[in-house]
């Protein structure tokens, strides 16, 4: 027995295309993160070097944790948008979410959270201003036979990618 969700939603994640980030040079290794610039000798708006994969989504419990907050903190902005997602990993494994060598989820940090929706479909709401990343992935239960059941995915407000300095 592996237990179950109380009161799931869809929540629709957008995974980081690592590897076509990669090919295209977008990636920072220092930071773990896409980066964004302009091109050489251009003006005006940045272009994102953001690759994602298909949209995915997945039943979990949403737990707020701040929602439009306004504090600013010793290093900046503190994120005034915070949720955590608690998803069972019987959902994972139905959607191929599990790498099958290492057992880790592959919803990982940086992936985008992009809408959360009732279990019939019907958007509850849009997270585009601000957009929302996982910014933390962690098991949280084991349930009988030494099976994991829960996965919490902490995510935060944030700009996508450092930018490039010339």
């Amino acid at each position: 027995m592996r237990g179950k969700l109380v009161h799931p939603f869809l929540v629709a994640f957008c995974r980081l295309d690592t590897a076509a980030i990669e090919a295209a040079s977008g990636y920072d290794e220092d930071f773990h993160t896409t980066t964004t610039a302009r091109p050489f000798g251009a003006r005006g708006a940045r272009q994102k070097s953001r690759q994602e994969l298909a949209e995915v989504r997945i039943r979990c419990q949403v737990e707020v944790i701040n929602i439009n907050r306004q504090a600013v903190g010793p290093a900046g902005n503190v994120p005034d948008y915070r949720t955590s997602f608690v998803c069972h990993y019987r959902d994972l494994e139905r959607a191929s979410l599990v790498d099958a060598t290492t057992g880790k989820p592959l919803i990982r940090p940086s992936d985008r959270v992009d809408a959360i929706y009732t279990t019939r479909g019907v958007l509850v709401r849009k997270l585009v201003d601000p957009e929302v990343f996982v910014t933390e992935s962690r098991d949280l239960a084991y349930g009988l036979g030494g099976r994991r059941n829960l996965l919490m995915l902490v995510t935060d407000d944030r700009p996508q990618g450092v930018e490039e300095m010339r």
